[in-house]
């Protein structure tokens, strides 16, 4: 499907719990630094009283200064495994290590596979509903498995 509008185009952040499959994604009008603190907030306010450790890749909007500062003010000084929220870079160039990875691909496939879209909006409408029936359990397994190989923390 050919995006005609410029505007119609949609930045996705997305998390995946390990523990329980529950999936959490959210669209943006871009990938950057402030959307990204966005997410992050309703991470952490879906998640009130508990530390939430984030596995992500390299992508700028995860390293920003503006990320940083938000991170600074969220722990209150306190870092690795004292933090509320812990970002945790994985491996470059592998996205078979980051679990959403597993999410979006299957999300395309459904879509590539089984509709055919005359625009963005129900393609959009398709997906969400998607993310809010699958059953990412399977992921979950193979990820608490491989996850800890090739971290950094940020």
């Amino acid at each position: 499907m050919p995006i005609v509008n410029e505007r119609l185009r949609r930045s996705y952040f997305g998390a995946l719990n390990v523990m329980t499959g529950r999936v959490i994604v959210e669209s943006y009008d871009n990938a950057k630094g402030r959307s990204f603190v966005c997410f992050l907030t309703r991470l952490l306010r879906s998640n009130r009283g508990r530390k939430i450790v984030v596995f992500l890749d390299g992508a700028g909007a995860h390293r920003c200064t503006l990320v940083k500062e938000f991170l600074a003010k969220i722990n209150r000084g306190k870092t690795g495994l004292g933090a509320r929220l812990l970002l945790v870079r994985l491996a470059p160039n592998a996205p078979e290590e980051n679990p959403i990875e597993d999410v979006w691909l299957q999300g395309k496939t459904h879509i590539r596979q089984n509709l055919d879209y005359e625009d963005l909006a129900k393609c959009k409408k398709h997906f969400g509903a998607l993310l809010d029936k699958a059953n990412f359990l399977s992921i979950k397994s193979r990820t608490k498995e491989n996850i800890m190989s090739n971290l950094e923390v940020l």
